[in-house]
């Protein structure tokens, strides 16, 4: 017989619809009458519930706002901060860069024009000249350093 009211399916674990079919058949009543029965005196408890979700959700929205809006002062703090810090930057590293300079490189890191300002063959002791980073073969020790290990040479011994 067709009804006004929602239709719902659930979907019961055997053991729940079992039970629901016994208490259906010894109140006399129909296992759809008794769970909308049963669902109708939980409706107060299921809109207590709805309430304190919407409260909890509107909660963490505003939550997330601050925390947003804490950010964004942050960001403008620092963004304010900027300039001066890069003008202590560039005091800080003025003579530096007037050392490079001044000895025909670029503040880039190359020599001037492109050309290397090591004497070939000669790259240590020269100002403003790197020393190459020593291959480790993976081990995390130069091969030196290890073959030196092997052959009992203290640190001292390994330098001098």
């Amino acid at each position: 017989m067709p009804t006004a009211k929602p239709r719902l399916t659930v979907v019961l674990p055997p053991d729940v619809a079992s039970v629901l079919r016994e208490l259906a058949e010894l109140s006399g009543k129909s296992q759809s009458a008794l769970v909308a029965e049963l669902l109708e005196s939980a409706a107060p408890v299921f809109s207590r519930v709805i309430r304190t979700i919407k409260a909890a959700n509107s909660l963490r929205d505003s939550v997330r706002r601050d925390f947003v809006g804490s950010l964004e002062r942050a960001q403008a703090r620092i963004e304010a901060e900027v300039p001066s810090l890069l003008a202590a930057l560039d005091d800080g590293l003025g003579p530096v860069l007037e050392a490079v300079e001044g000895l025909g490189g670029t503040p880039e890191g190359g020599p001037a024009g492109g050309a290397s300002a090591a004497p070939a063959g000669h790259p240590e002791g020269v100002p403003g000249v790197a020393t190459p980073v020593a291959l480790t073969g993976g081990s995390g020790r130069p091969k030196v350093v290890r073959k030196a290990k092997r052959q009992g040479l203290t640190r001292t011994e390994r330098v001098g």
